[in-house]
């Protein structure tokens, strides 16, 4: 990956700083204790719609910096896949896609559930995973 004149101070570095204070917000939501557990599911949900917005916005401006033009989040997903960037199986991320475009539309508490399962299964994890590969390849560059 190159970064050409983009620098740790620069819209990379800021983009991936803010994709890190989101996941780690995320995780502090997902242990928090002495919440009634409907209150801790919704503020895990919108900390995690907070991640993914984030996180899509990330790879579109990594993306750009590699030449490689996105308009959508399902298109930067797509090629963030290619160049290696979501491990080695890009379908989590397209759920956590749907799951989130799901959270935006109309309260449903088992649609609320189920989102919330998987992001404490699977999605929380994927993100952090994000964070610490383009960290690597930024510390690379």
């Amino acid at each position: 990956m190159h970064r050409g004149h983009v620098g740790h101070d620069g819209i990379l570095g800021k983009k991936l700083e803010q994709l890190s204070n989101g996941v780690n917000r995320l995780r502090e939501a997902l242990l928090a204790e002495g919440l009634p557990e409907d209150m801790k599911r919704d503020a895990v949900i919108q900390r995690f719609e907070f991640c993914f917005e984030s996180a899509w916005k990330t790879l579109k401006a990594w993306l750009r910096d590699e030449g490689i033009e996105t308009a959508s989040p399902k298109s930067a997903l797509r090629e963030a896949y290619k160049l290696g960037w979501l491990g080695q199986d890009p379908d989590p991320w397209y759920q956590m896609l749907t799951d989130r475009n799901l959270t935006s539309h109309v309260y449903n508490e088992e649609m609320a559930a189920a989102i919330y399962a998987n992001i404490r299964s699977c999605y929380a994890n994927l993100l952090a995973e994000l964070v610490d590969r383009l960290g690597e390849n930024f510390d690379d560059a």
